[in-house]
């Protein structure tokens, strides 16, 4: 229903969508006045084009990166106030290297990411975060309002 929502959190699911004006204008639709939405996506880097497999998509036809600056217009163009912006990248890449370095000491676990997202989890994990390194791709962390 309209108005349903008093917050809509979107997280590593744009990075699928190809219409973006339709998703950014359903989650406002569906937003209350005054509610807050979230997004944490990858966005398109300027480093060139990102190298597949990944966790999002294991081929390109799969994948609908988008500029920031063009995440930043579409959800403004939706109706919403932008009230944070971070950059994740560098948190991100810095995450990697604690989990290298768990890993160096630490047996694999038996439950993880890969039993939902397939045996070639490694490649694609190593290839967004190559990615990521390789200014391919960028970390974004977004909120934004409905205006009341």
């Amino acid at each position: 229903a309209d108005a349903a929502f008093d917050v809509v959190w979107s997280q590593s699911a744009a990075m699928n969508i190809a219409d973006r004006v339709a998703f950014y204008g359903e989650i406002h639709r569906v937003l209350k006045p005054g509610g807050t939405f979230s997004i944490s996506e990858m966005a398109a880097g300027n480093g060139g084009a990102p190298i597949f497999p990944v966790p999002w998509a294991r081929e390109k036809s799969l994948s609908f990166l988008l500029p920031p600056d063009e995440v930043r217009r579409l959800v403004e163009a939706a109706g919403f106030r932008i009230t944070g912006w971070v950059d994740e990248t560098g948190a991100l890449l810095a995450w990697r290297d604690r989990m290298r370095e768990v890993a160096r000491t630490q047996p694999r676990p038996a439950l993880g990411p890969h039993i939902v997202l397939g045996s070639d989890m490694g490649e694609r994990a190593a290839n967004a975060m190559r990615n990521l390194a390789e200014k391919r791709c960028t970390g974004l962390l977004v909120t934004a309002q409905r205006p009341a």
